[in-house]
């Protein structure tokens, strides 16, 4: 008799740690649904139950809402929150039910199809009108533009020479469009 249980109960903390990462690392998206999803739960704690301690009912609610996925976020945050926490068959009647309205809900709702819009406007302001943010120019007392050479520079010239880095052929907002090179009003 003795041989019989000592075969049944040999390497026993071994098993009860096996069964405790398992039961830690239930995640509902393994499974087809909640019912399921419970099933397993319930059945390796009654295997634990069987090797090592009795696991609790409050601890299968916990790991129950653990595992849950995002769409059961809702439903899973207000059982946590419930004061007395409630039992494990309670909890999976809440999330049966709560898979079921969602299941209700998604066959209701009929297809939709996910459309981008996309606009293009035209600028239509004047060319001399529009400021040039790659490039450096302050407007010096005879109204000309010069070119700085100052901590902004992006184009690595240094001084004042005529046109020094001005068409570069790229600004700021992209390739410099063709009118902007020749709108220029002091060249």
């Amino acid at each position: 008799m003795e041989r019989l249980r000592d075969i049944f109960t040999d390497n026993r903390h071994s098993r009860a740690l096996a069964l405790e990462h398992q039961f830690t690392n239930i995640k509902q998206e393994n499974f087809s649904s909640i019912s399921a999803y419970c099933q397993e739960i319930k059945s390796i704690a009654d295997q634990i139950s069987n090797v090592s301690d009795k696991v609790t009912d409050k601890r299968m609610v916990l790991q129950l809402v653990a595992g849950l996925t995002e769409a059961f976020y809702t439903i899973g945050s207000r059982i946590a929150h419930t004061e007395p926490l409630p039992k494990f068959y309670e909890a999976r009647s809440m999330l049966i039910l709560e898979e079921s309205r969602k299941s209700r809900q998604s066959n209701n709702t009929p297809a939709t199809t996910e459309t981008a819009l996309s606009v293009t406007t035209k600028d239509t302001r004047d060319p001399s009108q529009i400021s040039d943010r790659n490039n450096n120019y302050s407007s010096s007392s005879r109204g000309r533009g010069v070119r700085t050479g100052g901590r902004n520079n992006r184009s690595g010239n240094r001084g004042r020479g005529r046109n020094n880095g001005y068409n570069q052929g790229t600004n700021y907002y992209g390739p410099r469009q063709p009118w902007a090179a020749s709108s220029n009003p002091w060249a």
